[in-house]
């Protein structure tokens, strides 16, 4: 009779055992999902971000060729205009020296 009860009880503990593995099989499964759902989310919502980030760049440079190139214009013409007053403005200061 003790020996059935052993039995049973040898029995019972790895009926109990095989539930609570299989039940932390499970639960890890879930948790290995779950994590794996949340970083493909994450990184999808990164990729999208990188995306925005890189197309702002892209117009940052283009504004910054315009500008650059607007500007560089804009000095070309103000050394022209420099250049043209300063050879009529130069025939001027001879004169007035002559007349001093």
């Amino acid at each position: 009779m003790a020996q059935q009860m052993h039995d049973k009880h040898v029995a019972d503990g790895e009926q109990q055992k095989e539930k609570i593995i299989a039940e932390a099989q499970i639960e890890a499964s879930s948790l290995v999902n779950d994590a794996q759902d949340k970083s493909r989310k994450i990184l999808g919502a990164l990729e999208q971000q990188r995306s925005v980030l890189e197309r702002k760049v892209e117009q940052l440079r283009g504004f910054e060729r315009d500008y650059r190139s607007r500007l560089k214009a804009y000095i070309e013409g103000q050394l022209r205009d420099l250049d043209a007053r300063g050879s009529v403005a130069a025939p001027e200061v001879g004169e007035a020296a002559a007349e001093v």
